[in-house]
């Protein structure tokens, strides 16, 4: 691959793909973790740190191994396919689809907000329309890709603008004097383990998106150098963004307030602009929207990387004949996603995303240990201070250990559906091997859902 993407382009998709729907919904979340507004603001800003640490062995994890694919990549070339199916699994089975979901309740969310201001939408209603946002974007991005990406655009510019209006506000109220909030300061604080650990577990997911670029890293122009200097500058822009965001609802909402609102902007606009507030749910939906465009765009990456390897489907890295889409991946993750809709809380998925991420970040620190050790082929030719990885790994296994104790049915069903991932890995990629009628079947469900969606695989499509 050609090496075209700069320094600039490297902070663009950095703050294209971090600023999602997180700073619009998670406020309340982890406000209510915090217990105070002055902790609340703190625990916006040690995630981006954290994720520096994880974003820095990330770095010389490429440098051993300077290959495309991200995480999956390493667990693959460093742990075997075993490993490196079980993060495909993970990342189709949670990641991506929780954050579809996620995405889906938001952008619904935002948009009942007008219907009900004093109270929360009806959950029926909440869920048959994230269903159909579900359904519509997908097919968008099955059927008409170039607009779909044209659209990115426009919404990237709606999301700048949103967040610019609310921190404008804010430092508008602040030379008014409206500090009352703010001067509550510590008061209040929740600082038992587990409670600040599921904050910044919350945080977690609000920063995720800076490890995408690493799934296009073999096309950045100097990465030793572009890289690092780009996840420094566009994490603690965006931290630094977030917490004068929150600041600004601090300075218009009391913690009751935020903590009642299911829709924080909404509530926001509807004391500072009166009938005017109509519009800030609208820009909110379509900003998310946005983010759930870019998921859908990039998320099928890591599907193909895996079905090229055999370890998954063949079927899945497959393109409609006429579209050129990725048509059975787009449709298998939404009809996931949809199921999360109908079983999850939105607070809980949240949640989810980050325990399955300390799980994540705890093993490739660790990983960069392991490469240092000498015990594999891969030798790295960037080197970290040695601390930043035990560090890393250090806190990211406590947050996990004080978050399962703060939350342990959430804890149990992220593990177990990690875990889950292996009797599917024997039956079905192992064991298929051994079995011809068990491979027979196969073969036949692939034909028939190439049959039913118009797909044929790509040149390097493993069958």
């Amino acid at each position: 691959m050609r090496r075209e993407i700069g320094l600039w382009s490297v902070l663009a998709i950095n703050i294209g793909l971090i600023i999602g729907s997180g700073i619009f919904i998670t406020p309340a979340a982890v406000l209510q973790q915090a217990g105070s507004p002055a902790l609340s603001l703190l625990m916006w800003l040690l995630p981006a740190g954290l994720s520096l640490l994880v974003g820095l062995c990330f770095l010389e994890l490429f440098s051993a191994m300077p290959v495309s694919g991200g995480e999956y990549k390493y667990y693959f070339e460093l742990y075997g396919p075993l490993a490196g199916f079980l993060s495909a699994w993970t990342f189709n089975l949670q990641l991506f689809t929780v954050y579809r979901a996620i995405l889906s309740l938001t952008i619904t969310r935002y948009l009942l907000a007008p219907l009900y201001p004093d109270c929360s939408p009806p959950a029926s209603a909440e869920v048959f329309l994230s269903l159909t946002i579900l359904l519509v974007l997908t097919a968008f991005n099955a059927l008409y890709i170039k607009t779909v990406t044209r659209l990115q655009t426009v919404f990237s510019v709606l999301k700048i603008f949103t967040l610019g209006v609310i921190v404008i506000t804010g430092c508008v109220r602040l030379a008014q004097g409206h500090t009352e909030t703010l001067e509550i300061g510590f008061e209040g604080s929740n600082t038992a383990p587990g409670a600040i650990a599921l904050s910044i577990q919350v945080g977690i997911f609000i920063y995720i998106g800076w490890n995408s670029i690493f799934n296009v890293i073999e096309e950045v122009k100097n990465p030793q150098r572009n890289v690092p200097l780009g996840m420094f500058i566009s994490l603690f822009f965006i931290a630094g963004l977030y917490v004068m965001t929150n600041v600004a609802y601090f300075t218009v909402l009391s913690p009751l307030e935020m903590l009642q609102s299911p829709a924080v902007v909404m509530t926001f606009a509807s004391k500072c602009f009166g009938p005017f507030a109509i519009v800030a749910p609208i820009c909110v939906a379509l900003t998310v929207v946005g983010s759930l465009n870019a998921t859908m765009l990039t998320s099928s990456r890591l599907i193909f990387a895996a079905a090229r390897d055999g370890l998954l489907p063949g079927v899945m890295s497959t393109i409609h004949v006429h579209y050129r889409t990725p048509w059975v991946a787009l449709f298998a993750q939404s009809i996931i996603a949809a199921v999360y809709i109908c079983i999850g809380d939105l607070t809980q998925l949240i949640e989810a995303q980050g325990f399955v991420f300390t799980i994540v970040f705890t093993t490739l620190s660790l990983s960069v240990l392991y490469v240092r050790s000498g015990r594999t082929k891969f030798k790295s030719t960037i080197r970290i201070p040695i601390f930043i990885p035990i560090l890393s790994s250090a806190l990211n296994l406590g947050l996990y250990i004080m978050g399962a104790y703060q939350n342990p049915r959430g804890n149990f069903v992220s593990t177990g559906l990690i875990l889950l991932g292996i009797p599917f890995y024997y039956v079905f990629i192992v064991w298929r091997r051994y079995y011809p009628t068990l491979d027979r079947y196969i073969d036949a469900a692939t034909i028939g859902i190439q049959k039913v969606f118009m797909v044929a695989p790509t040149d390097s499509t493993k069958q």
